[in-house]
């Protein structure tokens, strides 16, 4: 008797019914238990029914060798990395693809070998030294071509309540499925009776500009235009198409074996939020005109493209991306940056010495209030007697803590270039009723402590000095110890321009490898402070000048390092890339390729010490909270 079979991937009419015995399909088609299917090509899930064969007799000469074939499955197709020294057969079948982190027409184990050419579908020493480098095999033991033809195709993810519940090539457009398409040639690799062809090296890429590079050798798997936000590039499958010559039917319905694999292996997110400043409380936009639409567009085309290389993708998380006020003048430094003790005495010799200064709420509707604070200083009896900035900054808050304010002491992390024991000390100050700080007429008189006061500018970003690279300017701290709420998650935040115009972003890192004295706080690590615009033009607007100047930003803070030497890596120092291309400052080195990355070391003025880093797989070791399963 027949038997019903339910199609399973890469199952076709032809080798359906070449397994059990049948020349070709047309007997299995021509059922008509198969009617309703007869015209179509398989699909997973389609139930086919397998007719009986009928029983042939065959007579031949006695006392003679003759050859009875019976069928067997003759065609398949798979994805394969290739090797050296096995037999074709041997070669593991890729069940994953991932983005190549090469630049596109290069290859090798420094990245900087030449890429094998379209033609080349043999084992390349360089192009092989790319573990995402992969390659379409075919087996067809009837084809009598030297070449057979082969179709990749993107396909589209199907989401239902945010999951993934199936593929399809319902791009937006036709032009975009179209992108997203690659036909390529299998060329005969081994004879019969097991014929194998083999595609030239194949890559996946993000951008066309990769594409453009090598546009018959890259797949592209990208963002969908302009709904950009609607499709995770690594919730993408690629799929592999054979259509089978020897088959009987034509058109639509021709019997074709597929294979499909998933983007990314291991993905990962990056849970961000973002804080767009404001030029002046209650204006409708950012500094510099910046909106949620353009900081949207940043992360998902620019942030998420860079970083599917590495198989992570940016994640919006509480708070998301808000508007914010500039925030209030109400952070106030003791000896900042240099960490000096009170002595107790003013320049002129006199003791005690004094810090004063008043704060005021407004609550609104004229409803205001404040209060003038001094604390004095008495003379240390020895230099081992005085006072810390943190003990200092506690007097201060005891001051100010009534039944109005509420003061609050941080303790900061030593500066570079200075003694890990001499360490400033931060006072926030807010009303307990809701209402707006403002901290004026400050004043001190120690000879060495100092007392001073955040004033940012949104429109004249203050720059880094050398010895505040890890934790930032007081005006820097004045915005995160007001906004930064989550130490589990990337935090940016977007003014309007960096008082040099050339600083396009800066951002804090974690720092593991300064000894604990010189790591900053987690709630000013992990973070970034992007200009909207630069001398090079916008950084965070809806265009896409700069690009990998966000994603650059946001790795050193992930990555935990400096930069590199190397101009194609998207940590390259020098500067981000203005645009994209081929070559631009946008790749994340992975195994086998190594780049050097400079570090923060104790006791100097700047990064040094260049480490040895595969960039793609270091991320997530970092911070490690930050980042969340798939």
């Amino acid at each position: 008797m027949g038997e019903w079979i339910k199609a399973q991937l890469g199952d076709s009419f032809c080798t359906l019914a070449a397994m059990r015995g049948f020349a070709d399909c047309q007997s299995v088609r021509d059922h008509g238990a198969n009617a309703a299917i007869r015209n179509q090509a398989l699909e997973p899930g389609m139930e086919v029914y397998i007719p009986d064969l009928v029983e042939r007799q065959d007579s031949a000469p006695t006392e003679k060798i003759h050859v009875f074939v019976r069928q067997v499955q003759f065609a398949a197709i798979r994805f394969v990395h290739g090797s050296q020294n096995l037999d074709f057969a041997a070669d593991v079948t890729i069940n994953q693809l991932a983005i190549s982190n090469y630049r596109t027409d290069r290859a090798g184990a420094n990245g900087f070998d030449a890429f094998a050419p379209v033609n080349h579908w043999r084992y390349h020493a360089a192009s092989h030294a790319d573990p995402d480098a992969f390659k379409v095999e075919v087996t067809d033991n009837r084809s009598a071509a030297a070449t057979v033809d082969i179709i990749l195709e993107a396909l589209h993810p199907v989401y239902v309540g945010g999951a993934v519940t199936g593929h399809d090539l319902n791009w937006s457009s036709a032009a975009e499925t179209t992108r997203r398409r690659l036909e390529t040639r299998g060329f005969q690799a081994t004879p019969l009776p097991d014929q194998r062809y083999r595609s030239p090296y194949l890559r996946l890429v993000t951008d066309e500009r990769d594409k453009a590079t090598r546009p018959q050798q890259t797949l592209l798997v990208t963002d969908d235009q302009p709904n950009e936000e609607q499709v995770e590039i690594l919730d993408q499958r690629v799929r592999a198409t054979y259509l089978i010559p020897s088959c009987p039917i034509g058109g639509n319905a021709q019997c074709r074996v597929v294979a499909e694999a998933p983007v990314g292996i291991n993905r990962r997110r990056i849970k961000l939020c973002v804080g767009i400043i404001r030029a002046n409380a209650g204006d409708a936009t950012g500094a510099r005109g910046i909106t949620e639409a353009h900081v949207r567009h940043r992360v998902f085309r620019w942030l998420r493209r860079a970083y599917a290389q590495a198989n992570m993708a940016p994640k919006l998380v509480g708070p998301g991306i808000r508007l914010l006020d500039p925030p209030d003048r109400n952070l106030l430094v003791v000896s900042d940056i240099h960490g000096g003790r009170a002595h107790g005495i003013t320049s002129a010799g006199a003791s005690p010495s004094r810090m004063t200064f008043t704060v005021t709420t407004d609550r609104g509707g004229g409803v205001t209030h404040s209060k003038p604070v001094a604390i004095d200083i008495p003379r240390a009896p020895n230099p081992g007697a005085r006072l810390t900035p943190e003990a200092v900054a506690n007097l201060i808050a005891a001051q100010v803590n009534d039944a109005d304010f509420e003061a609050k002491v941080f303790k900061n992390a030593a500066s570079i270039g200075f003694a890990k024991t001499n360490v400033s000390a931060d006072i926030l100050i807010k009303d307990k009723a809701g209402g707006k700080v403002t901290i004026s007429a400050v004043r001190n008189t120690d000879r060495n402590a100092s007392l001073r006061m955040g004033t940012l500018n949104v429109q004249r970003w203050p720059d880094e000095g050398n010895a505040e690279y890890e934790y930032g300017t007081r005006h820097c701290r004045q915005l995160l110890r007001n906004y930064n709420t989550h130490t589990d998650r990337l935090n940016c935040f977007v003014v309007g321009r960096y008082q040099d115009a050339d600083t396009r972003g800066r951002a804090y890192s974690p720092c593991v490898k300064m000894p604990p004295e010189f790591q900053p706080p987690l709630i000013l690590a992990n973070s970034c402070v992007m200009g909207a615009t630069s001398n090079s033009g916008p950084v965070m607007n809806g265009g896409d000048n700069l690009p990998f100047t966000f994603p650059h930003e946001a790795g050193h803070a992930l990555l935990d390092v400096g930069h590199t030497d190397t101009r194609s890596e998207l940590m390259a120092s020098g500067g981000t890339s203005q645009s994209n291309s081929v070559r631009a400052t946008k790749r994340l080195c992975d195994n086998p390729v190594t780049r050097r990355f400079t570090n923060y070391r104790p006791n100097t003025t700047n990064f040094t010490a260049k480490d040895p880093l595969f960039a793609a797989s270091h991320l997530g070791t970092i911070s490690v909270s930050i980042f969340e399963n798939w």
